[in-house]
């Protein structure tokens, strides 16, 4: 009979003190894979164990997450030099460029083997990627446009004016007022009786 030993190595070579921080690297990978646009669950399984196994290999300080993701910079800063041809004049702009094209040409629902993989790529990505750019439009002009008036029913402009010219009349509004309770008053009697 086979038997088979139940103790691995560990996963990726780790020992049982250092699974929670690269498992925590590892769940921040891939939720940055999903933030690029990959769907895949072994596309995104297989990306984020190469990343991890290449931050382990790199030497230096920092907790794994911070390895983690400067390896996914690093590497993603690489891929998009491979695949942009355009001349841009700093790095940080070509990853602008390389992120903006990533959406634009929705390369990681359409072509999600070839995310962050090396060459050679398919005609068509490196194609769809490359013409991938949002386009400046045409120059804005500021016009002098004057609001035209509002104008309002007659009954509203009357009543408005009116009541302008109450408030130039004190003691015309005084008389308007008491007519008002007065008439008010002799109302609610009359309807008392």
């Amino acid at each position: 009979m086979e038997t088979f030993e139940l103790r691995s190595p560990g996963i990726l070579g780790l020992a049982p003190d250092e699974l929670a921080d690269w498992g925590e690297a590892h769940r921040r990978v891939a939720a940055n894979l999903r933030a690029y646009g990959l769907r895949n669950p072994l596309v995104i399984s297989d990306v984020t164990l190469r990343i991890l196994q290449a931050a382990r290999e790199q030497p230096g300080p920092g907790a794994p997450v911070e390895r983690a993701a400067a390896e996914l910079d690093r590497r993603f800063a690489l891929w998009v030099g491979h695949l942009i041809q355009e001349d841009l004049p700093t790095a940080e702009s070509r990853l602008i460029r390389g992120r903006l094209a990533l959406w634009m040409s929705r390369a990681p629902e359409r072509w999600p083997e070839c995310f962050l993989a090396p060459p050679p790529y398919p005609e068509a990505f490196v194609e769809a990627m490359n013409q991938a750019r949002l386009f400046v439009g045409p120059e804005l002009l500021r016009l002098g446009m004057a609001p035209a008036p509002i104008r309002f029913h007659p009954v509203t402009e009357f009543a408005g004016d009116t009541l302008g010219n109450l408030a130039r009349w004190p003691v015309v509004r005084l008389l308007l007022g008491g007519l008002l309770i007065a008439g008010l008053l002799i109302f609610l009697i009359s309807i008392a009786r």
